[in-house]
């Protein structure tokens, strides 16, 4: 049994408290003492206020500081299961399409979870698998729309299928800590969907035949497994719930492309919705939750003249206000230019210009897309040049 220096908030004595007693009796005075707090009166006010400045860091997006006070909280107070939750959802931020920090992201969860007092542990498994699968989906989007940027490129796909596995492993221990979020399933059948769907794009100088990048045999059964296993505990929650079944690109029945990246788009959307209003919830400070910037969207294939559906950002999603009419566009051909914020330089993508990609993926902002507009962008500085139908 481990023991940490403490003082009792009573009778003011020093004392050696159990690091895994959530609560004991002072030798001294004889008073009921609550362990942590006991334990934070010895670590003075800095534990406290390397947490505020951590929740401060955290709220601002800022994730590599808030991962450095985190750390420092531990450092006196290792049994804090709120500095071990923030450290572990930080990592997860951290990730890359290098490498990423999704395992150290779960580790650091089971330790908030080991050392949480019994009375906090439902809620803080709730914010955990609510706060890591908004993590998961953004580093799903970031993937996919790196494969789907360089596809042609041989190690792009098979890096995106590793990097996906990687992120349902994630999304089984989420789905543990809170089996019964209907979210967190979903997110988990949309990125196993998008792995058996494959992608499918032009090829050839004169873009005038298709290839076709499918799940190797093996992890192919793996997935069909995993969305087994989905589908069975969607349909324990939800009894009404209607499989969809998934067709892998270049089969027959695959001439929906469209209709297949629409209904990713708005079930993703929804997914993030109903995580930033779980993770809020049942706790006395926020939750951290992404800007609109950060919201994923998904897109499942790549074709030679793509319909871009827009992704509506967070805001739209939770807004109740009408939509104002849109304006009217030019007829015939044209050009429209749109511009980044703040001046951050544009990067042509399928689908718009991402802005200032030199920072960690949380801090990318896209330019926004015209309506009835497609195809791939130009970039001039700050601008993105569509041209226009």
């Amino acid at each position: 049994m481990t023991f940490q220096a403490a003082k009792c908030p009573e009778c003011g004595a020093d004392i050696q408290v159990p690091a895994d007693r959530d609560s004991i009796k002072c030798m001294y005075c004889g008073k009921d003492i609550i362990v942590r707090q006991a334990v934070q009166a010895v670590a003075g006010p800095s534990a406290q206020n390397w947490m505020k400045l951590a929740a401060a860091a955290e709220d601002a997006g800022n994730h590599e500081e808030a991962y450095r006070y985190f750390t420092r909280v531990l450092e006196v107070e290792p049994g804090n299961a709120e500095a071990w939750l923030g450290k572990a959802i930080a990592a997860g931020w951290g990730s890359n399409l290098r490498s990423d920090r999704l395992g150290e992201m779960l580790s650091g969860i089971e330790q908030a979870i080991a050392c949480a007092p019994q009375a906090d542990l439902a809620s803080l498994k709730a914010r955990a698998a609510a706060s890591a699968t908004t993590v998961v989906l953004a580093f799903y989007k970031l993937s996919l729309d790196h494969t789907l940027e360089f596809v042609t490129v041989d190690s792009a796909w098979p890096e995106h299928v590793d990097r996906c596995l990687a992120m349902v492993a994630a999304m089984k221990k989420a789905i543990e800590w809170s089996p019964s979020t209907r979210e967190l399933l979903d997110a988990g059948l949309t990125i196993v969907d998008g792995l058996l769907t494959g992608v499918e794009y032009a090829r050839g100088e004169f873009k005038d035949g298709f290839a076709y990048l499918r799940l190797p045999a093996d992890v192919r059964q793996r997935m069909e497994t995993e969305r087994a296993d989905l589908v069975a505990k969607i349909k324990a929650i939800d009894p009404k719930y209607v499989e969809k079944k998934v067709k892998p690109v270049g089969g027959p029945g695959c001439g929906c492309i469209a209709l297949v990246v629409l209904a990713a788009v708005v079930v993703l959307f929804a997914i993030i919705a109903a995580l930033g209003w779980l993770s809020r919830s049942g706790q006395s400070k926020p939750a951290w939750s992404p800007p609109p910037e950060q919201s994923p969207a998904a897109t499942t294939t790549a074709t030679a003249t793509p319909t871009v559906v827009p992704a509506p950002s967070a805001s739209s999603v939770s807004s109740s206000k009408p939509a104002s009419p849109p304006k009217a566009r030019p007829a015939g051909p044209h050009t429209v230019r749109t511009r980044c914020p703040n001046g951050k330089t544009a990067q042509p993508s399928k689908g718009g210009c991402w802005c200032d990609t030199s920072g960690p993926m949380d801090t990318w902002t896209q330019a926004p897309f015209p309506p009835g507009c497609f195809g791939w962008p130009k970039a001039e500085g700050s601008e993105c040049i569509f041209q226009c139908p």
